[in-house]
């Protein structure tokens, strides 16, 4: 018994081209507005670190944003950096794991979430006015938020140890 072979529905005048072209696939990572600095003159006088023993520095200032510019030495770090840091703590557990039953391992779902939220936070990769020193404190946060069982300490030891 022969099967009868299916007959496309529209002849080919009447189908949709299809596209030559790739659609583009849209990133994960939202694009981070470019700033633009203000003129030399327009640059305002502030302290360069927060505590009283400092001198001023004219910092620059965004004109898109208003946002003013860190110039205190330290800069913040690239998403690459925080997905190898959550990384080789994911290693590290994983050997503690090994060695003691008490502590569970950080999956991957854990992993992704991680950095889900810290993409989501406000300029957290943004080396105009983000610091390094905030971003471990966030980064400290988000990981005890979903692994309340490690401590500050071990997190800021995998961060140290990768510089």
């Amino acid at each position: 018994m022969a099967s009868a072979k299916p007959q496309p529905s529209a002849g080919p005048e009447e189908r949709e081209p299809v596209p030559d072209t790739p659609e583009t696939v849209e990133s994960e990572e939202e694009e981070r507005p470019e700033h633009e600095p203000c003129h030399p003159l327009d640059k305002i006088w502030l302290p360069t670190y927060a505590d009283e023993n400092t001198q001023d520095a004219k910092h620059d200032w965004c004109l898109n944003t208003g946002i003013i510019r860190n110039q205190g030495g330290e800069e913040a770090r690239p998403r690459g950096f925080w997905v190898a840091v959550l990384h080789k703590l994911q290693r590290r557990l994983a050997k503690e794991s090994d060695k003691t039953r008490m502590s569970a391992q950080l999956t991957d779902a854990q992993e992704r979430i991680i950095l889900h939220e810290l993409d989501a936070l406000e300029g957290f990769y943004d080396h105009w006015w983000r610091t390094e020193s905030s971003q471990v404190h966030k980064f400290v946060q988000v990981v005890q938020k979903w692994r309340p069982d490690v401590s500050e300490r071990v997190i800021v030891d995998t961060i140290t140890r990768m510089w």
